[in-house]
C-alpha cells in the first residue's frame, strides 16, 4: 500500500508557464506561474484516499535544506481529501497555483495529513 501511494505521489506534474511582460512590451522572464497537478495510474483497489494539507516548494539558494521556513513558498494550504483512483486515464486534480520568481527550485513537498 505504501509503495502504491509513493508511486502515486511521484506522478505529480509541474508546469511552469507564462512570463512577466514589462510596460514597453518586451518580455522580462523574471516571474512565472507554477501549477501543480496530481494524477495516478490505475490499480486493483476500491479507493486510495490521501489527505493533502499543503503544497510547498523550496527555492534552491545553495544553503543546507532544512525544515524551517527559509526558502519555502506555500503554493496551496487549502486541505483536500483526494481519492487517487479517481485520477486515472488522464484525469488531473489541481493542487495549487502561484506566481514564482525566476530561479532554481530544488524540492516540492506534499504535506499529508
Amino acid at each position: 500500500m505504501f509503495l502504491r501511494i509513493a508511486t502515486s505521489l511521484l506522478a505529480v506534474l509541474f508546469l511552469l508557464s507564462s512570463c512577466d511582460v514589462s510596460d514597453d512590451g518586451s518580455s522580462n522572464a523574471t516571474t512565472g506561474t507554477l501549477q501543480v497537478y496530481l494524477t495516478d495510474a490505475p490499480g486493483d483497489y476500491e479507493a486510495v484516499w490521501i489527505d493533502i494539507e499543503a503544497v510547498r516548494i523550496h527555492v534552491n539558494d545553495d544553503e543546507d535544506l532544512d525544515d524551517d521556513d527559509d526558502g519555502w513558498v506555500t503554493i496551496s494550504n487549502d486541505p483536500m481529501k483526494v481519492n487517487l483512483l479517481e485520477l486515472t486515464n488522464g484525469e488531473l486534480e489541481v493542487l495549487g497555483q502561484t506566481e514564482l520568481e525566476e530561479g532554481m527550485y530544488s524540492q516540492i513537498r506534499l504535506i499529508l495529513g
